[in-house]
């Protein structure tokens, strides 16, 4: 398997960053896959575009979730934005056999791209069976904006990595696509001061980079896998084949 596919945790951006990220996937007819973090009219809006969006989940499991304090809370919050939801992604990489168990059989979650291998190579993706007729189907992904920022900080399609085969699912996040982020500095810095839900259009200017950076990339990529696959689409084919 040799795709490369897009996927977005929301993280709580303000709507006009989401609408800003949207927009750009849709002049360029390239799909993608959003974990939602919480309910408002730019992620309801994502619903309206199926023939480009996937839109999954993006439980907060963690201590003070906003989300609900149970799994049964969380995954009630985010079904009720997008009922029909399959794929989930969970915040800070949160995973245990029990809790994914529980996502499969309970909440009726099927495929999870919660496991970051970064930059490997020949990653497919793999069945975690509960039972003889329960699994969950899992695609790691291989890179994401955050990471690159902090241990790598290269953001050019002309690294080799880029080009290895196997599955290539990689992970942005629409406030650093906003800010171009290329390091976790200025991001750290605007943590001090304020929040990403109750940032402005002039946090965003303040603190985008001219420099390559997780936005330049991000359109770089739009124009490299050309139209592109969700993680239900690949999940699916996978699935029948499999």
């Amino acid at each position: 398997m040799n795709v490369s596919i897009i996927t977005l945790d929301v993280d709580w951006a303000p709507d006009f960053i989401i609408d800003e990220v949207a927009e750009i996937l849709i002049r360029n007819h390239t799909k993608a896959t959003w974990f939602v973090t919480h309910d408002s009219e730019a992620t309801r809006a994502l619903l309206d575009n199926p023939e480009l969006f996937e839109v999954g989940l993006h439980p907060n499991f963690r201590e003070n979730s906003t989300q609900g304090s149970t799994l049964k809370e969380v995954m009630e919050c985010l079904k009720s934005i997008a009922p029909d939801a399959v794929s989930f992604r969970t915040h800070s990489l949160v995973q245990s056999t029990i809790l994914l168990r529980k996502l499969t059989e309970e909440c009726g979650m099927r495929n999870d791209v919660s496991l970051l291998l970064p930059r490997a190579a020949c990653l497919v993706p793999h069945r975690l069976y509960f039972s003889e007729n329960s699994y969950l189907v899992r695609l790691p992904h291989f890179w994401s904006d955050d990471t690159e920022a902090l241990h790598f900080a290269s953001y050019s399609l002309k690294d080799k990595f880029h080009h290895k085969l196997g599955l290539k699912i990689y992970n942005f996040h629409p406030f650093h696509i906003a800010i171009n982020m290329s390091s976790p500095t200025s991001y750290e810095l605007f943590k001090a001061y304020s929040s990403i839900p109750v940032c402005t259009p002039s946090d965003v200017e303040r603190l985008r980079k001219e420099r390559r950076g997780a936005g330049t990339f991000f359109k770089d990529l739009i124009q490299h896998i050309s139209g592109g696959h969700t993680i239900g689409d690949v999940a699916r084919e996978w699935d029948k084949k499999g």
